[in-house]
């Protein structure tokens, strides 16, 4: 029994012993040495004279070529200066400091110091935070929370998260590695070469290279800038999609729309509901928009409107093009003009409507005007003293004065000796006689259209003192001299055309033609190729007319070239009368005077006044003359005076009412009147305004008051 014993405590000591001989070889071996930039210096102890090894595997940039494939979800620690284990009834954590360095599958943690729970496969790590994962993806922080069983990493402070040339900063991220995405949700910034992005709330998906934002966002680019509320944006196409209110501004204007993308590379916008786009000359809406910066060139679509700058103009059509550099735009596919005045509306129609701008004065000086013809012999038929005297205050002629120069028969030539004048104003008697000598002499003759009307009609009461020569000064102006006065710019004159099938409504005045000039500086519309006029009764024709509108209103017109004016007379035909050129004045929209000029011809039907029962007919006038001023009241004609020795003849009814009675060139072409049109809206002055301030869209009732994350990561 000793024996044994014996032998038994023997053994044990010999296995103490041999177990001391095997720790004292290990300590005798070279200590392992630390690869460079690892080593710590411990206070008290002389640094390392050793050469440093090369640098391991594991450090930031290398990665090993396989990975643990035992089990790839367990963080594995692959470098710590200083490594701490505690352990609490539980809970255990090593503490790890310095260089730290650990590997989870593909992804590399680093950082300064870290607590690395074991049995959670849980890391929180600190200082010079960074996530490199397989797929270029990096991500810097200063402090980092990891679960390593659902990998999400939650990361604080100085975010800075590389996705090749892509850059997002923020205080604040979740990040999701099976997923691959990361969001911030307290602001952040997202940097694509000349592309910065903000927003309050942010989702970047690493895999299919997108991000998403929401509230507060804003994307500023070289030349655009853009607001909104949501926003999705492609880092690989660069292309911005948005899906709320947005507004994009550049230096020539912005755009207001509720859906669309931006492309930002080639800088092209789409919008693909109903949006405006505002230029330094006009503004555009329409349902749906392109626009091409780089070609300068957008097209629209839908309800198209197009608002002129500093101008009561609204176009109106289904498809549009227009240029921004040259401010050249046309409007197709049922297309309407509309001029909003004070006391009417003007409409225009054709098949296209087009605006530019054109340098008119370097036109009209190669190519002359159409105007010479104003200005020959004829337009000066009544000379400076003459034209005084017709528009002096103190000269009045009342119609039943003129009853004594009713032609008796069919051959008694359109002769007059005088004129009774009445109403002459004592202060001004001086002039009053020279008018009668100057009128005397110039031969002007006057027939009275309804002598038994006793209408008073002052020649200056028509419209003011200088009233037909300001007339015939607007008339004979080139419509190139209002932008050469008033300075049109670099550009040259605002124009408005029209081509084929032209068609003009106001409520004194309905139109047609083949083509159409509107100049925007000068209030003016020049018609071509066959126009016809209707004003009251009148029908105005021509081979070229220019309607000049002033204060938004009619103020007067010109009509070049076998000038032609029909009226309807009841059911026994047609006053009309002819010439080279024609000068109309209109006072409140409604014709006043009508000044023909060249070759004039008349044939006019006299009623039977005493007739108070049936309107009967006494007989027509024809006459011919140099020159004609028609008055009219109330849209129905009054007077006609003739000047340049006139010659007619005075017919009785019953010898010309089986006649033709028509002068050569007469068409009457009632048939073609336009109608008023029916037309939705009203004056666009609050659809110019803005909707809203940059950067404050207007809240949509329907949008939840949290920031909801995009529909792909939704639960």
């Amino acid at each position: 029994m000793k024996r044994s014993l014996f032998h038994i405590i023997s053994g044990c000591l010999w296995c103490v012993c041999l177990l001391a001989l095997t720790h004292q070889g290990l300590m005798a071996q070279e200590p392992v040495k630390k690869p460079k930039g690892l080593e710590v210096n411990i206070p008290g102890k002389a640094p390392s004279t050793q050469a440093p090894t090369p640098t391991p595997a594991f450090t930031p940039g290398n990665y090993p070529e396989e990975a643990d494939t035992v089990d790839n979800n367990r963080l594995k620690i692959l470098n710590s200066d200083l490594l701490t284990f505690r352990k609490t009834t539980s809970v255990a954590v090593q503490k790890l400091i310095g260089n730290v360095a650990l590997r989870q599958d593909t992804t590399y943690f680093y950082c300064d110091s870290a607590y690395y729970y074991e049995a959670d496969n849980r890391l929180i790590a600190f200082g010079k935070v960074l996530i490199r994962m397989k797929d270029s993806l990096n991500l810097r922080a200063r402090k980092l929370t990891y679960d390593g069983n659902t990998r999400i990493a939650e990361v604080y402070d100085d975010i800075i998260m590389t996705d090749g040339d892509v850059v997002l900063t923020t205080d604040r991220m979740t990040y999701y590695r099976n997923e691959k995405y990361g969001y911030y949700k307290e602001g952040g910034k997202l940097i694509d070469g000349d592309n910065v992005l903000t927003s309050e709330l942010g989702y970047y998906y690493s895999q299919e290279k997108k991000a998403y934002f929401k509230d507060s966002v804003e994307l500023k680019s070289p030349d655009y800038n853009l607001y909104t509320d949501t926003l999705e944006y492609s880092t690989e196409e660069k292309l911005a999609t948005f899906i709320t209110f947005t507004e994009i501004e550049s230096k020539d204007g912005w755009i207001e729309t509720t859906s669309g993308n931006y492309q930002t590379d080639i800088k092209r916008v789409n919008l693909f509901e109903r949006s405006v786009l505002q230029d330094s000359s006009y503004s555009m809406s329409a349902d749906t928009l392109f626009y091409d910066d780089e070609e300068n060139m957008g097209y629209a679509m839908g309800k198209v409107v197009v608002l002129e700058e500093d101008s009561s103009m609204e176009i109106r059509g289904r498809y549009g093009e227009f240029n921004r550099e040259t401010e050249e735009n046309f409007i197709t596919d049922d297309p309407v003009a509309i001029q909003w005045m004070d006391d009417d509306t003007l409409y225009i129609f054709a098949d296209t409507l087009y605006t530019t701008r054109e340098d008119l004065s370097a036109k009209s000086a190669s190519t002359g005007t159409p105007d010479s013809l104003a200005l020959n012999s004829l337009a000066a038929g009544v000379d400076s003293l003459l034209a005084d005297t017709l528009m002096n205050d103190s000269l009045e002629v009342r119609a039943d004065s003129l009853a004594q120069t009713t032609i008796p028969d069919s051959t008694k030539a359109l002769q007059v000796d005088s004129i009774v004048t009445q109403g002459q104003d004592s202060l001004a008697e001086p002039v009053s006689q020279q008018a009668d000598s100057a009128v005397q002499d110039s031969g002007i003759q006057h027939i009275a259209i309804k002598d038994s009307a006793q209408v008073a009609l002052p020649l200056s009461s028509l419209s003011g003192a200088t009233d037909l020569e300001m007339t015939v000064g607007e008339a004979a102006a080139s419509p190139t001299s209002g932008a050469e006065e008033k300075g049109a710019g670099e550009k040259g004159q605002r124009l408005f055309k029209a081509f084929k099938n032209v068609r003009i409504y106001m409520n004194e005045m309905q139109g047609r033609a083949d083509s159409m000039v509107y100049y925007y500086e000068d209030s003016m519309m020049e018609l071509f190729q066959d126009p016809v006029l209707w004003s009251g009764e009148n029908q105005l024709s021509g081979e070229r007319m220019r309607v000049y509108l002033k204060n938004g209103k009619l103020d007067s017109m010109w009509i070049g070239n076998s000038a032609f004016v029909a009226s309807e007379e009841d059911t026994v035909g047609f006053n009309q009368i002819k010439g080279k050129e024609m000068r109309a004045k209109f006072v409140d929209n409604e014709l006043r005077r009508l000044h023909i000029i060249g070759s004039c011809e008349s044939i006019y039907f006299i009623q039977n006044d005493e007739d108070t029962v049936n309107v009967t007919y006494e007989g027509m006038n024809q006459a011919l003359s140099q020159e004609m001023i028609m008055f009219f009241a109330e849209k129905d004609l009054q007077k006609i005076l003739f000047l340049q020795q006139p010659t007619g003849t005075y017919s009785p009814y019953y010898a010309i009412m089986f006649e033709d009675n028509q002068l050569t060139g007469m068409s009457w072409r009632i048939e073609e009147k336009p109608e008023k049109p029916n037309l939705e809206g009203g004056p666009p002055q609050e659809q110019k305004k803005r909707k809203s301030k940059r950067g404050t869209p207007p809240k949509d009732p329907t949008a939840p008051t949290e920031p909801q994350a995009p529909a792909m990561i939704q639960e």
